[in-house]
């Protein structure tokens, strides 16, 4: 397993992907930064995330979205609104 280079060695954090249940590759988005991608308000992404649309896993008190499931997203969406980047 490579070790993601944005964790500090030494810290307690260096290993909360892994003890969080979350793939330490992945880079996570929070809701106002994904939905800044998407040109919609924080409230529609948390409904995206609340009908089941977009898998959002929470962090601390944090909701984060997977890089791989913006992705996944944006593959199964046929909305003109949404751009690829």
């Amino acid at each position: 397993m490579t070790k993601n280079p944005n964790l500090i060695p030494g810290t307690v954090f260096e290993n909360a992907p892994e003890w969080m249940g979350l793939d330490p590759s992945e880079t996570y988005y929070s809701v106002p930064e994904v939905a800044k991608y998407f040109e919609v308000a924080d409230a529609t992404v948390y409904r995206w995330i609340y009908k089941g649309e977009l898998n959002g896993t929470v962090i601390g008190r944090k909701r984060k979205v997977a890089s791989s499931e913006v992705k996944r997203f944006i593959a199964t969406q046929n909305q003109p609104g949404i751009k690829l980047k």
